[in-house]
């Protein structure tokens, strides 16, 4: 991975894919509880507020937590395929 100092700012990569700790969770590993509409999640230093997800996401957080996410949270992606 190389990283570039532009205008003061690290660019590149934030994050390889692997498991990470929540040290605002007693260093264990992040949860698919830790990023629910809402929450504040800190990464690598950085604070998120987790505010939307993907129609898929949803429907996997209502079958795994039993909770419902209101669609006004919901952000479609039309014909993007990953």
């Amino acid at each position: 991975m190389t990283l570039k100092f532009i205008l003061g700012f690290v660019s590149g990569k934030f994050l390889e894919k692997g498991k990470y700790k929540n040290v605002e969770n007693g260093n264990q590993f992040f949860n698919p509880a830790d990023f629910r509409i809402g929450k504040d999640v800190k990464v690598n230093g950085y604070s998120f507020k987790i505010t939307k997800c993907d129609d898929f996401t949803r429907k996997w957080y209502e079958e795994n937590f039993r909770e419902t996410i209101p669609q006004e949270f919901v952000t479609m992606f039309e014909g993007l395929k990953v």
